[in-house]
């Protein structure tokens, strides 16, 4: 503007040359054309002048292109706030997988009978990293009631460390211990590898007893190793009733999944070894004639397993990664009296403590020894007594516990899909495998707008759909595509998986105006979220539908 401005203010004087009175007539008219020619260019500079630089008389268009000025010229919404949007869509909307309507972990209150004394708080001195600590082990399944505790099986334990170092090294303290003459306490522990070192250094720290105080107290600790559950045992007795704390020191790994998976051993090298070893043959039993009564889990084992030169780390993946997404998580559970696994399997579904209860029971049918771990996860961090606290309410869980026989040890497994994530906040245990395969969903289309895949309603976009590490489409059959903004019922289309290298793919190619011509509905413009289905897991992805608009002022 700074030279348009300066351009105008150059003023170029024309000198006219007055004629004599001869000429005056003749000379009048030669100059005519050239002062209107001259006076045009005056004129029309004096507009452009007024046109750009004028604060006073500039058109006021600001109501021009309002709502009612869209739906008139282009009959066309005007299109939504896209970043207000996706902010909106932000807390409730991923692009990682989500799963409707998680239930919470409900665990049996029988399942606690036998370990009753441990529920109490502990603590660990100072912050604990997000760990599993083990408590006792589910080790004998009951027909038409589930899996229970076996009744304990102590032997001698004393602590003789083999290994150098360890990830873990903790501190615990127990705390409002009631002793009655002589009572069997369960301890947390973590995962130590092949040496299963338990703990160590246990001491007294507070004993508190009646008013007033006795004239002797005897108080005295045995420490045991629980052959049925792999954990630590203290019985204590003493001569009084009295409520007690102590403090014992445990040491324990962390598991890395790529080692873990390029170390595992064989099905069968794993199986002869069970077979053996009197202790792991205890993990591989099953009830007697269970598969003959319950066809259906029978069947459905069959065709999970994957042959006995496959390591026990893909069969473990390969059970609960099709017991995740084939199945419903729901809060349903079997009525009383009926088998909890078989009823799981029949139903489709059922309450999140049964897809733990069927993984344990198909590996042991595989003859892969296994058993179902009772303890705590994670743990919330104290600073202002620098302690992380354990409580039953807030920190109770269960785990598969497989042994491996190329490792030499058990493996802590999550048999529980949707547990830890981003979504929940809660992340997986450092001494916890969870090897279960997500499947992966992307939405293509011709253009984006603001990372949203958007299309015209001509125009054809993608959703693809890959299953990583499966190759059998019937595991999965389809996957199924809904567009909320349309029918929450009606899918827009169901694509049927197909193998593709060690994966399973389903793509699907669509087109709004088809799509809604199949409905018989009149489009609907902006943003729409398509739910795509794929066994167990519902995953949400947004795409613009856009309307192509012509728009003049």
């Amino acid at each position: 503007m700074f030279f348009i401005s300066n351009f105008f203010r150059v003023l170029v004087v024309v000198k006219v040359k007055v004629p004599v009175v001869a000429e005056e007539k003749e000379s009048r008219t030669k100059i005519i054309p050239p002062l209107i020619i001259i006076g045009l260019i005056l004129l029309s500079s004096i507009i452009g002048v007024f046109y750009f630089h004028s604060e006073y008389n500039t058109p006021d268009v600001s109501n021009k292109y309002n709502e009612n000025w869209f739906r008139r010229n282009s009959q066309a919404s005007i299109p939504r706030d896209l970043l207000d949007l996706l902010q909106n869509l932000s807390n409730s909307l991923s692009q990682s997988d989500l799963v409707e309507n998680n239930p919470e972990l409900n665990i049996p209150e029988d399942v606690f009978s036998s370990i009753f004394p441990n529920k109490t708080v502990f603590y660990v001195i100072g912050r604990a990293e997000p760990l599993a600590w083990k408590v006792s082990s589910l080790t004998e399944y009951i027909p038409n009631s589930g899996w229970r505790f076996r009744p304990i099986d102590l032997e001698d334990y004393t602590y003789a460390p083999i290994r150098g170092s360890y990830d873990y090294v903790y501190d615990v303290l127990k705390i409002g211990i009631v002793v009655n003459t002589t009572t069997k306490l369960f301890l947390p522990i973590l995962l130590a590898g092949q040496e299963e070192i338990l703990f160590h250094d246990l001491k007294v720290q507070e004993i508190y007893y009646p008013t007033p105080p006795p004239p002797s107290l005897n108080v005295v600790f045995d420490e045991y190793k629980d052959i049925n559950s792999g954990g630590g045992v203290v019985e204590v007795s003493s001569n009084i009733g009295v409520n007690m704390s102590f403090e014992y020191r445990v040491e324990g790994i962390s598991l890395n999944e790529s080692e873990i998976a390029s170390s595992s051993g064989s099905i069968y090298d794993t199986r002869s070894i069970a077979l053996r070893d009197e202790y792991l043959s205890r993990f591989i039993t099953i009830p007697r004639n269970y598969m003959d009564n319950h066809p259906n889990v029978k069947e459905l084992a069959d065709n999970l397993y994957l042959g006995p030169e496959s390591t026990v780390y893909e069969q473990v993946r390969r059970v609960l990664t099709y017991i995740s997404i084939s199945f419903e998580m729901s809060n349903e559970t079997a009525p009383s009296g009926i088998d909890p696994v078989g009823w799981f399997v029949n139903n489709g579904g059922g309450s999140p403590i049964y897809f733990l209860y069927t993984a344990a029971l198909i590996l042991r049918y595989y003859n892969i020894p296994t058993r179902i771990a009772v303890g705590y996860i994670i743990g919330d961090y104290l600073p202002d007594i620098n302690m992380t606290e354990f409580t039953m309410s807030n920190h109770l869980f269960l785990w598969l516990e497989v042994y491996d026989g190329g490792l030499g040890y058990w493996v802590n497994y999550n048999g529980i899909p949707y547990i830890f994530s981003t979504e929940t906040g809660i992340p997986l245990p450092k001494n916890m495998l969870d090897p279960t395969i997500t499947p992966i969903v992307t939405v293509l289309a011709s253009q984006y707008v603001y990372g949203i895949p958007a299309t015209y309603i001509n125009e054809t976009f993608r959703v693809i759909g890959i299953v990583p590490g499966l190759t059998n489409p019937d595991t999965v059959s389809s996957m199924i595509i809904y567009d909320t903004n349309i029918s929450e019922t009606e899918p827009i289309a169901v694509v049927p998986f197909s193998q593709s290298n060690n994966s399973l793919i389903a793509i699907y190619n669509g087109r709004y105006d088809l799509i809604y011509s199949d409905f018989g509905l009149s489009p609907d413009y902006g943003i729409h979220i398509l739910k795509i289905v794929i066994g167990q897991f519902v995953i949400l992805k947004p795409i613009a539908l856009l309307k192509r608009v012509s728009i003049s002022p």
